[in-house]
């Protein structure tokens, strides 16, 4: 299974009138800002480096970004806005065999890759200005909800548009697979369960066809018979797929297929006798209270925060978190999936994002403060679950803090 898809954007950057050896240039500095498919969200801490198999400084100029997928090379990690100074050392020893005068540079976040092709001349420092991440082929499913619309947040990224009226997705424009929650047909590509069938060319399920899949709040039939004894193999196959490799976004209900198939990472509401990595019972955590007021939330991840600082958020175009570090989360309906705590035994493996001051459900005037957000590396893989999600009233011409944080999920 291709763990990260590939997509190659190539442009070439003249930057003088007349090409000359790369030999000339040792010491070049290439700048840029890495965006998201539409051209106006940054792609934060993105991975940027070239190919390079010389006795060069191997070294991020950071640590907020993961090293290069396909091997030792020079990198540096783009900023919370994506922006980012790759210098570069091009001598002889320097691998660019095909074409002298041509450097490629790749780009890496979480599941996704492209690169760019640059023509070096007799400049010290070329600007690649904004540069958009390709959406075509990108290896996402999206597996749709009663509550959640996550497929709007990538539609506002640039993976596709909306009809002429602006009240849904224009299915035919979308670079992603949408999936049906219910209603299971063996054969073609049509809902949820399909993802678990196996491809006969493969031997595989056919999740593994993607390399990050969004579950939307709620996936119907499957979540409320997951301990039928036919549906045993999706919890298996779901933590298979991800230890392995693969990136899984659950958002409030659909947090039963993450706690069935991995529940030594989280430990939701309820069942507290249950040991840390035994699944508790379906549909225990979902006791959170009604809140028709706004919750405020603390963004805990200092990456995140900074991310949230430099974009823009409502009809105001204001910025989407406060000097404090808060958000605005809106959307809690009655029962509502409740996280007590990270498992202190794999807590170096969970990165907690947001946090905020929620009602006890036993006691609503007594207030406790719970994970609302986490980042989970299990394995090989990536897991993201949030217990708010994107609102009925999502605006295509303005985002919500949420919705902010929602696709900084999406990305990682």
């Amino acid at each position: 299974m291709i763990r990260w898809m590939t997509v190659l954007a190539t442009l070439f950057v003249l930057v003088g009138c007349n090409p000359s050896s790369n030999k000339d240039n040792e010491n070049l500095t290439v700048s840029g800002q890495v965006m998201t498919p539409d051209g106006q969200t940054p792609l934060p801490y993105a991975t940027v480096y070239i190919e390079d198999n010389s006795a060069l400084v191997r070294n991020a100029q950071t640590n907020l970004c993961e090293k290069p997928k396909q091997g030792n090379f020079n990198y540096v990690c783009a900023d919370a806005q994506g922006h980012f100074s790759l210098p570069l050392n091009i001598n002889e020893d320097s691998n660019l065999e095909s074409n002298p005068n041509e450097l490629k540079v790749y780009f890496e976040k979480g599941t996704f890759a492209f690169s760019q092709s640059i023509n070096l001349q007799d400049k010290s420092e070329i600007s690649l200005g904004s540069i958009a991440m390709p959406s075509e082929k990108a290896n996402i499913v999206v597996v749709e909800g009663w509550f959640d619309k996550m497929e709007w947040v990538l539609a506002n990224s640039g993976f596709g548009e909306w009809n002429e009226a602006g009240t849904a997705l224009d299915r035919s424009s979308l670079d992603f697979d949408l999936l049906l929650s219910a209603s299971h047909q063996p054969g073609d590509m049509d809902d949820f369960g399909d993802l678990f069938d196996i491809d006969a060319e493969t031997g595989q399920a056919k999740i593994y066809r993607y390399d990050l899949v969004l579950i939307n709040c709620v996936v119907d039939e499957f979540v409320y018979n997951l301990e039928d004894e036919a549906n045993a193999h999706i919890p298996e196959i779901l933590r298979e797929y991800i230890l392995t490799g693969g990136h899984v976004v659950f958002t409030d209900l659909s947090y039963n297929f993450l706690e069935q198939a991995l529940p030594e990472y989280i430990d939701f509401y309820g069942a507290d006798e249950t040991v840390y990595s035994e699944p508790e019972t379906l549909w225990d955590a979902s006791a959170g209270v009604e809140l028709t007021e706004a919750v405020t939330g603390k963004v805990e991840d200092a990456q995140l925060a900074s991310f949230l600082q430099g974009i823009k958020c409502g009809e105001s175009n204001a910025p989407c978190i406060d000097e404090n570090n808060q958000v605005e989360l809106h959307g809690f309906m009655a029962n509502w999936a409740m996280i007590n705590e990270v498992h202190p035994e794999n807590a170096d493996q969970v990165k907690v994002l947001v946090t905020a001051q929620v009602p006890d459900p036993e006691d609503e005037n007594s207030f406790t403060e719970r994970p609302m957000t986490v980042l989970i590396k299990a394995g090989e893989g990536v897991v993201l679950f949030s217990s708010y999600h994107v609102e009925d009233d999502f605006s295509k011409d303005y985002w919500k803090a949420q919705e902010r944080i929602i696709q900084y999920l999406l990305l990682q």
